[in-house]
């Protein structure tokens, strides 16, 4: 949105104050640097373009199989077939608006120069600020799955589901090995118990269910709240076998597949523990003043896996886009000699969680 592109069109799109213009292609074109979950599981890999507001999933039933001997007059055993079962979820729509008048510039300067504000000045500052918001929106939206088993709603009057009751016909605190009232496993992290031995069979637990859901993982990583990560570190630090702490995170260099993201850097610590093979990462970030991970928090996911996390987008609902394939942004201006110019940006999508079972909730 803070993208110049998008200001000259506003020049030249007209002046009529009856209509908004659309401007979605450029916005489709404006790359904003993601953060660290929406690096980790974002992507156009693992997303849906829909042509409604609802997007149906099949939630395959993997069938196993098992290779068996057999005499030679007879067949192997036969491989059954997965059994579809189709969800039904409805897409929220979100937004965001942004205005300047020709009072909000009239006889201020630019700040640090003498010359005076201009209009493309301050549509810039608004863009850049509406920019720096979806970028948190999209990481908000996969922590909540990550946290909640549900979907982000930001306030609005969407249908909230739990996908681990809808995936799993129970609640993750029934169904979860060692899980707490909130499904939650403690990991005594203060306590004098086997660490190693705690995390790595969660990580067994994990992969048995990846395998379960015909998945495969290129890594295990433990994404923690900070008082979390200091004491899992310390406990690495205890047993002698502490990695070097890392300050800036370049994801390209860890081995994530590189498709899920693109070649910026994350400002997290981390480190590998070379006893249970787990990556650990460090995350504070905050949506409007709350905590995305709680403190004492950790979230043990597989990284890769192509049936894990997904995002579903729908079109706008206007007589350009209704009915056609989505896109993963709108937005629309209007300029008019005394109103000024007005920009509404859009997003119509959903998280879905299609495995949630493969987010193992950890607490200290």
């Amino acid at each position: 949105m803070s993208d110049h592109g998008i200001v000259k069109a506003l020049g030249v799109s007209g002046d009529s104050a009856f209509e908004m213009v659309d401007v979605s292609p450029l916005v489709q074109r404006t790359q904003i640097a993601p953060k660290l979950l929406t690096a980790l599981f974002g992507g156009e890999i693992n997303s849906i373009f829909n042509q409604t507001r609802t997007v149906r999933h099949d939630d395959l039933q993997h069938e196993g199989v098992s290779v068996a001997g057999k005499q030679y007059s007879e067949y192997g055993p036969r491989a059954l077939t997965d059994k579809p079962r189709q969800l039904s979820y409805d897409i929220g729509s979100f937004g965001v608006t942004y205005n300047t008048k020709p009072g909000d510039i009239s006889g201020r300067r630019t700040p640090g120069t003498n010359e005076l504000m201009t209009e493309e000045y301050l549509l810039g500052q608004l863009g850049n600020k509406v920019d720096k918001a979806w970028v948190k929106f999209e990481e908000q939206l996969i922590a909540t799955l990550l946290t909640t088993d549900s979907n982000f709603t930001a306030g609005g009057n969407h249908t909230t589901y739990d996908y681990f009751v809808e995936v799993m016909g129970d609640t993750r605190a029934n169904l979860i090995a060692g899980a707490n009232g909130s499904g939650q496993v403690s990991m005594q992290l203060a306590g004098s118990v086997d660490h190693i031995e705690l995390f790595t069979e969660q990580a067994d637990y994990l992969q048995t269910d990846l395998e379960k859901t015909g998945n495969d993982s290129s890594m295990t990583v433990v994404i923690c709240g900070k008082n979390f990560f200091a004491q899992r570190l310390e406990i690495e630090r205890d047993v002698g076998f502490n990695r070097e702490l890392r300050n800036t995170l370049d994801m390209q260099s860890m081995g994530v597949p590189a498709g899920g993201f693109g070649s910026g850097q994350f400002n997290y610590q981390w480190f590998d523990s070379p006893r249970d093979g787990i990556r650990y990462i460090r995350y504070a970030a905050s949506y409007d003043g709350a905590k995305m991970i709680g403190d004492d928090d950790a979230y043990m996911v597989p990284i890769g896996a192509e049936n894990f996390l997904r995002t579903a987008y729908a079109p706008a609902q206007t007589r350009t886009y209704v009915n056609t394939v989505a896109q993963s942004a709108y937005a629309w201006s209007k300029v008019d000699d005394r109103q000024g110019t007005t920009v509404a940006s859009e997003k119509n999508v959903l998280g879905i969680a299609v495995n949630p079972q493969l987010i193992r909730r950890l607490v200290v």
